[in-house]
């Protein structure tokens, strides 16, 4: 069973002086985890990541979960994902919105 990454979770394993970010990495890391989030998440996390730490974090932590052959992200509306997601790469360097 997939495990359900929310944006706390991506937030953690993005900030490594999280305090979750040791187990939350240690759980990430495992080959034998499979995971699911949606579009939302990940476009809530960019949010989250690009305030609090900086936009090439958001970039970097986003865009690997997209690649990831282990991470299936579920859709909530059609292009909402790609929109946003062309959105955040080409706005400001300090936040998506």
């Amino acid at each position: 069973m997939p495990v359900f990454l929310d944006t706390g979770a991506i937030y953690s394993l993005a900030d490594r002086n999280d305090a979750d970010h040791g187990e939350i990495r240690t759980i990430y890391l495992n080959p034998a985890h499979r995971f699911v989030t949606h579009e939302l998440v990940l476009i809530e996390t960019f949010s989250l990541v690009t305030k609090r730490l900086h936009k090439h974090a958001a970039l970097e932590i986003v865009g690997s979960l997209r690649k990831s052959p282990r991470v299936q992200i579920l859709p909530i509306f059609s292009g909402l994902l790609e929109a946003a997601w062309e959105r955040c790469k080409v706005s400001g360097s300090q936040s998506a919105y």
